[in-house]
């Protein structure tokens, strides 16, 4: 099924961020499930998760590059202090309702890794490891959210004339 998916590259990170109203686990198991997925992959991970990967995957279609959690903290580190200030702003967490309580407010790790999605995207696809020609980000948690079956067989591909 690999071939109907050629010429794509997903691209990814999972971290334990200390969300207490979920356990690591519940992502752990999503993201196992998100391995299966039948297409070239760009982990950013930390090296505890990689024995995971390389139970499901391939070095074939499978590139990880440790990315500890700490190293988001250094490239995002001359904004750091300017979204800590704005996510601890009570302006800012009663913008509305669903704010104070969200992730995005209280989880200081959080809002950087959303912002360094980009940059990460545009890492692999510079090194271009399975010399694809499109690359898309897609949170290794997906399955939380996503019946992870509607990814597989030729998702991907369709993606393409998008």
């Amino acid at each position: 099924m690999l071939s109907e998916n050629k010429g794509i590259t997903v691209v990814s990170g999972l971290w334990n961020i200390g969300k207490e109203n979920r356990p690591f686990d519940h992502y752990l198991e999503s993201f196992s499930k998100f391995l299966d997925l039948e297409v070239n992959m760009v982990l950013f991970l930390p090296k505890s998760l990689e024995e995971l990967v390389w139970k499901k995957r391939s070095k074939d279609n499978t590139k990880i590059v440790n990315f500890e959690l700490a190293k988001i903290r250094e490239i995002f580190s001359p904004f750091w202090a300017n979204v800590e200030k704005i996510r601890n702003d009570e302006k800012w967490k009663s913008q509305a309702a669903w704010l104070r309580n969200s992730p995005q407010a209280n989880l200081e790790w959080y809002n950087p890794i959303v912002m360094s999605k980009v940059s990460l995207l545009h890492d692999a696809s510079i090194y271009n490891y399975f010399n694809d020609e499109y690359f898309i980000w897609l949170d290794a948690g997906i399955s939380n959210t996503v019946n992870i079956d509607t990814l597989q067989g030729d998702f991907f591909s369709k993606l393409k004339p998008l």
